[in-house]
C-alpha cells in the first residue's frame, strides 16, 4: 500500500468529475444533446476507470 500514489489517483479522479460536471452543467440535456460532450464525458469515464486500476486494495 502506497497512500501517496493513492492519493494522487484519487485527486485525478476528483478532477475528472470536476470536468465532467464543468462540460455538463451537471444538466442531462447538456450530455444528451451533444456528442462533443458525450465524447468528453466518456474520456473522462475511462480515464477515471483507469485510474481505479492502479489504486491499492487496501
Amino acid at each position: 500500500m502506497n497512500p501517496e500514489r493513492d492519493r494522487v489517483y484519487l485527486v485525478h479522479i476528483l478532477e475528472c468529475i470536476d470536468r465532467i460536471r464543468d462540460y455538463t452543467g451537471n444538466v442531462r440535456e447538456n450530455f444528451m444533446n451533444n456528442s462533443l460532450v458525450q465524447d468528453a464525458v466518456l474520456r473522462r469515464l475511462q480515464t477515471m476507470a483507469e485510474s481505479t486500476q492502479q489504486l491499492s486494495d487496501d
